[in-house]
């Protein structure tokens, strides 16, 4: 049932988001509107708002279902819900009114002081990792009801979405793969290993700037959640022993099957179950990109496979040196040219150039 224009102007006042004496201001406004009187209700209230820039359309949604909220946290004032992509059920946010920030609640994941050491020692480290590569993860608010994460705002949508709808040419599949390996590097730096690695974790903005998401939008895959088909085609051959814990070689085994996918346009063992992904990526050997895909140099095609070798110890063995043998592919200059001395005319050559061409030259004799 709709509520009433008072209503609507009691419960912005209970949400926070308005004080009184802003409120009566506002509402003297609307009712001099032109034909305001004869149209007032909190539908025709809420638009002004919005178009005013007063409120948010997910504010007043909000407030027009009768509900108050809650909106304020802190310093932090809820915005819009995000509903569908990889942040649905995250909440877009303002820091003291202007700073954008994004807010993940985690109901449930404190209620010891034990869970609350553990999410701040993983907060302390994942603070510790600074890149543009990598999204930022600020704080925690374990004292709030529900606690919750502030992370950097992140505009754009997850590489999964992305490739679904556009598809990568070589130069730019590489220059997603190198942004990711520079993510990784940060991450590394830090003694810290992703573990999670594949396309719903990699977020590029509206730029198409790459980011890693990581904790606590994404977490180091551990028992039963290796075997969630989202990570099946992405996941290192060692970590089928579900104690193993993922490393600096594990996240390089997932970037080259994104990297795979990113140039090909598809994984590196397409079809069939989880289990079969598993045995697959254990025991064969994918198709070198450079026997299907046009314009694949031989060079690209060794460095994917030397990150997606099954030996360990034969792998691409830092993050760092992928980033550093891709940035070459990482243009669209199809054909590269190496520096060649310039010609001369004879004539011109300076005194001492070309100087055994002349008729009676002797070799130095060689030094005893």
């Amino acid at each position: 049932m709709p509520i009433s224009t008072d209503d609507f102007w009691k419960l912005t006042v209970a949400s926070g988001l308005l004080p009184p004496e802003r409120c009566r201001e506002l509402h003297a406004q609307f009712a001099g509107l032109k034909g305001a009187k004869a149209q007032a209700n909190a539908g025709t209230l809420g638009e002004w708002l919005v178009a005013s820039g007063v409120l948010t359309r997910y504010q007043v949604a909000v407030l027009a279902s009768g509900r108050p909220g809650p909106f304020v946290f802190g310093d932090f004032v809820i915005v819009e819900r995000i509903e569908q992509g990889r942040l649905a059920k995250c909440f877009r946010a303002r820091y003291q009114g202007a700073q954008p920030a994004l807010l993940m609640f985690a109901a449930g994941s404190a209620d010891s002081p034990a869970e609350t050491r553990a999410l701040m020692d993983q907060l302390a480290a994942a603070r510790g990792i600074k890149s543009p590569h990598v999204a930022r993860v600020y704080q925690f608010q374990a004292a709030s009801r529900p606690p919750y994460f502030v992370i950097e705002n992140l505009r754009g949508q997850s590489m999964r979405e992305a490739f679904d709808r556009d598809k990568l040419s070589p130069s730019a599949a590489c220059r997603a793969g190198f942004q990711a390996a520079l993510g990784l590097v940060a991450m590394h730096e830090q003694r810290a290993a992703h573990g999670n690695l594949c396309p719903d974790n990699v977020w590029r903005d509206e730029l198409s700037s790459l980011k890693l998401l990581h904790f606590p939008l994404a977490r180091p895959a551990w028992g039963d959640e290796r075997l969630k088909p989202a990570l099946a085609d992405y996941l290192a051959p060692e970590l089928n022993d579900a104690e193993r814990a993922p490393d600096a070689l594990s996240d390089i085994y997932g970037l080259g099957c994104m990297l795979y996918e990113w140039i090909s346009g598809r994984v590196p063992f397409p079809g069939g179950t989880i289990a079969q992904k598993r045995a697959r990526h254990a025991s064969e050997v994918p198709e070198r990109l450079d026997h299907f895909v046009p314009g694949v140099s031989e060079e690209l095609a060794d460095l994917v496979a030397e990150m997606l070798d099954k030996e360990v110890m034969l792998r691409a063995a830092t993050a760092s040196h992928v980033a550093h043998l891709l940035s070459p592919f990482t243009s669209d200059v199809t054909e590269r040219r190496t520096a060649v001395p310039p010609r001369q005319s004879p004539q011109k050559i300076a005194p001492g150039y070309g100087a055994w061409h002349e008729p009676g030259w002797q070799a130095p004799p060689k030094q005893a």
